[in-house]
Protein backbone atom coordinates (compact mmCIF):
# COMPACT_ATOMS: atom_id res chain seq x y z
CA UNK A 1 0.00 0.00 0.00
CA UNK A 2 1.38 3.41 -1.02
CA UNK A 3 0.93 5.99 1.74
CA UNK A 4 0.61 9.72 1.11
CA UNK A 5 3.33 12.08 2.31
CA UNK A 6 0.82 13.63 4.70
CA UNK A 7 0.02 10.23 6.24
CA UNK A 8 3.72 9.46 6.69
CA UNK A 9 4.37 12.87 8.25
CA UNK A 10 1.43 12.48 10.65
CA UNK A 11 2.63 9.01 11.63
CA UNK A 12 6.14 10.32 12.28
CA UNK A 13 4.81 13.05 14.58
CA UNK A 14 2.51 10.56 16.33
CA UNK A 15 5.40 8.16 17.06
CA UNK A 16 7.55 11.02 18.39
CA UNK A 17 4.76 12.06 20.75
CA UNK A 18 4.17 8.44 21.76
CA UNK A 19 7.85 7.93 22.55
CA UNK A 20 8.01 11.16 24.52
CA UNK A 21 6.29 9.50 27.48
CA UNK A 22 7.79 6.91 29.81
CA UNK A 23 5.70 3.91 28.79
CA UNK A 24 6.96 1.71 31.62
CA UNK A 25 5.25 4.03 34.10
CA UNK A 26 1.85 3.32 32.57
CA UNK A 27 2.02 -0.10 30.89
CA UNK A 28 2.37 -2.78 33.54
CA UNK A 29 1.15 -6.11 32.13
CA UNK A 30 0.61 -9.03 34.47
CA UNK A 31 0.47 -12.57 33.12
CA UNK A 32 -2.18 -12.86 30.44
CA UNK A 33 -3.33 -9.27 31.03
CA UNK A 34 -3.42 -7.51 27.67
CA UNK A 35 -2.89 -3.93 28.93
CA UNK A 36 -6.10 -2.59 27.34
CA UNK A 37 -6.96 -0.68 30.51
CA UNK A 38 -3.44 0.75 30.76
CA UNK A 39 -3.60 1.92 27.15
CA UNK A 40 -6.89 3.69 27.82
CA UNK A 41 -5.21 5.58 30.67
CA UNK A 42 -2.68 6.89 28.15
CA UNK A 43 -5.35 8.60 26.04
CA UNK A 44 -5.65 11.87 28.02
CA UNK A 45 -1.84 12.06 28.42
CA UNK A 46 -1.24 11.61 24.69
CA UNK A 47 -4.04 14.00 23.78
CA UNK A 48 -2.62 16.68 26.07
CA UNK A 49 0.80 16.33 24.41
CA UNK A 50 -0.68 16.50 20.90
CA UNK A 51 -2.77 19.55 21.71
CA UNK A 52 0.26 21.34 23.16
CA UNK A 53 1.98 21.20 19.75
CA UNK A 54 2.20 24.38 17.72
CA UNK A 55 0.21 22.96 14.81
CA UNK A 56 -3.12 23.73 13.09
CA UNK A 57 -6.20 22.28 14.78
CA UNK A 58 -6.99 19.94 11.86
CA UNK A 59 -3.47 18.46 11.97
CA UNK A 60 -3.77 17.87 15.72
CA UNK A 61 -7.02 15.99 15.17
CA UNK A 62 -5.42 13.83 12.49
CA UNK A 63 -2.45 13.02 14.74
CA UNK A 64 -4.85 11.99 17.49
CA UNK A 65 -6.49 9.57 15.05
CA UNK A 66 -3.05 8.14 14.12
CA UNK A 67 -2.50 7.35 17.79
CA UNK A 68 -5.11 4.59 17.53
CA UNK A 69 -2.86 2.56 15.26
CA UNK A 70 0.07 2.99 17.64
CA UNK A 71 -2.08 1.75 20.51
CA UNK A 72 -3.10 -1.31 18.48
CA UNK A 73 0.54 -2.00 17.68
CA UNK A 74 1.52 -1.69 21.34
CA UNK A 75 -1.26 -4.05 22.40
CA UNK A 76 -0.27 -6.60 19.76
CA UNK A 77 3.38 -6.42 20.80
CA UNK A 78 2.53 -7.14 24.43
CA UNK A 79 0.16 -9.91 23.41
CA UNK A 80 2.91 -11.63 21.42
CA UNK A 81 5.40 -11.28 24.29
CA UNK A 82 3.10 -11.71 27.30
CA UNK A 83 4.63 -14.99 28.45
CA UNK A 84 8.10 -13.45 28.49
CA UNK A 85 7.08 -10.64 30.82
CA UNK A 86 4.55 -12.05 33.27
CA UNK A 87 4.84 -10.11 36.54
CA UNK A 88 8.32 -8.67 36.26
CA UNK A 89 9.57 -5.28 35.13
CA UNK A 90 11.23 -6.41 31.90
CA UNK A 91 9.45 -4.30 29.31
CA UNK A 92 10.23 -1.48 26.90
CA UNK A 93 10.31 2.11 28.05
CA UNK A 94 10.16 3.09 24.38
CA UNK A 95 9.47 1.25 21.13
CA UNK A 96 11.40 1.58 17.90
CA UNK A 97 8.91 2.54 15.18
CA UNK A 98 8.95 2.08 11.43
CA UNK A 99 7.81 4.86 9.13
CA UNK A 100 4.50 3.07 8.50
CA UNK A 101 3.48 3.25 12.16
CA UNK A 102 4.32 -0.36 13.04
CA UNK A 103 6.79 -1.43 15.71
CA UNK A 104 10.19 -2.51 14.45
CA UNK A 105 10.22 -5.72 16.44
CA UNK A 106 13.82 -6.67 15.82
CA UNK A 107 15.23 -3.25 16.76
CA UNK A 108 12.96 -3.03 19.81
CA UNK A 109 14.16 -6.48 20.91
CA UNK A 110 17.79 -5.44 20.46
CA UNK A 111 17.15 -2.30 22.50
CA UNK A 112 15.73 -4.40 25.34
CA UNK A 113 18.57 -6.92 25.13
CA UNK A 114 21.17 -4.15 25.38
CA UNK A 115 19.54 -2.67 28.50
CA UNK A 116 22.00 -3.74 31.22
CA UNK A 117 19.69 -2.66 34.04
CA UNK A 118 17.22 -5.40 33.03
CA UNK A 119 17.33 -9.02 34.18
CA UNK A 120 20.05 -10.84 32.22
CA UNK A 121 18.04 -14.06 32.07
CA UNK A 122 15.14 -12.24 30.37
CA UNK A 123 17.52 -10.50 27.99
CA UNK A 124 19.02 -13.88 27.11
CA UNK A 125 15.58 -15.38 26.43
CA UNK A 126 14.72 -12.44 24.19
CA UNK A 127 17.97 -12.96 22.26
CA UNK A 128 17.15 -16.66 21.80
CA UNK A 129 13.61 -15.98 20.60
CA UNK A 130 14.79 -13.37 18.09
CA UNK A 131 17.62 -15.65 16.96
CA UNK A 132 20.33 -13.11 17.72
CA UNK A 133 23.42 -15.30 17.73
CA UNK A 134 26.09 -12.90 19.00
CA UNK A 135 23.87 -11.46 21.73
CA UNK A 136 22.85 -14.96 22.85
CA UNK A 137 26.47 -16.11 23.20
CA UNK A 138 27.55 -12.89 24.93
CA UNK A 139 24.76 -12.99 27.52
CA UNK A 140 25.30 -16.69 28.21
CA UNK A 141 28.96 -15.98 28.93
CA UNK A 142 28.02 -13.10 31.24
CA UNK A 143 25.42 -15.09 33.18
CA UNK A 144 26.41 -16.59 36.51
CA UNK A 145 26.10 -20.32 37.13
CA UNK A 146 22.93 -19.98 39.22
CA UNK A 147 21.10 -18.08 36.45
CA UNK A 148 22.23 -20.67 33.91
CA UNK A 149 21.01 -23.53 36.10
CA UNK A 150 17.64 -21.86 36.68
CA UNK A 151 17.14 -21.29 32.96
CA UNK A 152 18.13 -24.85 32.10
CA UNK A 153 15.68 -26.20 34.67
CA UNK A 154 12.74 -24.04 33.56
CA UNK A 155 9.75 -26.15 32.55
CA UNK A 156 7.85 -25.17 29.43
CA UNK A 157 4.12 -24.58 29.50
CA UNK A 158 1.85 -25.62 26.64
CA UNK A 159 1.35 -21.97 25.65
CA UNK A 160 5.08 -21.26 25.65
CA UNK A 161 5.89 -24.23 23.44
CA UNK A 162 7.88 -22.80 20.51
CA UNK A 163 9.41 -19.96 22.48
CA UNK A 164 10.45 -22.29 25.28
CA UNK A 165 11.86 -24.81 22.82
CA UNK A 166 13.92 -22.06 21.18
CA UNK A 167 15.48 -21.09 24.51
CA UNK A 168 16.14 -24.73 25.46
CA UNK A 169 17.74 -25.47 22.08
CA UNK A 170 20.00 -22.43 22.31
CA UNK A 171 21.10 -23.50 25.79
CA UNK A 172 21.85 -27.01 24.50
CA UNK A 173 23.80 -25.52 21.59
CA UNK A 174 25.84 -23.21 23.83
CA UNK A 175 26.63 -25.99 26.29
CA UNK A 176 27.79 -28.23 23.44
CA UNK A 177 30.34 -25.68 22.29
CA UNK A 178 29.06 -25.64 18.70
CA UNK A 179 30.35 -22.42 17.13
CA UNK A 180 27.82 -22.10 14.27
CA UNK A 181 24.15 -22.66 15.16
CA UNK A 182 23.49 -23.76 11.56
CA UNK A 183 25.47 -26.91 12.36
CA UNK A 184 23.28 -27.71 15.35
CA UNK A 185 20.50 -30.24 14.86
CA UNK A 186 17.42 -28.38 16.08
CA UNK A 187 14.44 -30.44 17.16
CA UNK A 188 11.73 -29.78 16.01
CA UNK A 189 12.93 -28.50 12.59
CA UNK A 190 13.61 -24.78 12.17
CA UNK A 191 10.49 -23.97 10.11
CA UNK A 192 8.33 -25.15 13.05
CA UNK A 193 9.61 -22.29 15.22
CA UNK A 194 8.43 -19.72 12.67
CA UNK A 195 4.81 -20.34 13.61
CA UNK A 196 5.55 -18.28 16.72
CA UNK A 197 4.77 -14.60 16.13
CA UNK A 198 7.80 -13.24 17.97
CA UNK A 199 10.26 -15.72 16.44
CA UNK A 200 9.22 -15.16 12.83
CA UNK A 201 9.94 -11.43 13.17
CA UNK A 202 13.49 -12.07 14.34
CA UNK A 203 16.54 -13.24 12.43
CA UNK A 204 15.55 -16.87 11.89
CA UNK A 205 13.29 -16.50 8.84
CA UNK A 206 15.95 -14.87 6.68
CA UNK A 207 18.45 -17.58 7.68
CA UNK A 208 16.28 -20.53 6.62
CA UNK A 209 17.14 -22.78 3.69
CA UNK A 210 14.89 -22.49 0.58
CA UNK A 211 13.18 -25.74 1.60
CA UNK A 212 12.40 -24.53 5.12
CA UNK A 213 11.31 -21.16 3.71
CA UNK A 214 8.77 -22.94 1.54
CA UNK A 215 7.45 -24.84 4.58
CA UNK A 216 6.86 -21.55 6.41
CA UNK A 217 5.09 -19.89 3.47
Amino acid sequence: MIRSLEWLALTKIATLVYNDIELSEYLKPKGMYLISADLEKLDPILKKKVWSLDLPLMIKKKITVQMRQLKRETKNWYYDHKLMFKNDLFRPTKFVWKGNGTIDRLKTAKSLIECKSSDISKRFQMACVYWLEEETKKLWDEMNETARRDLSATRMSYYDCRRGHAVKEWITLLKSGVVDWRKHSFSPPLFWYCEEEAIIQGNLLQQLSPGDHWQVL
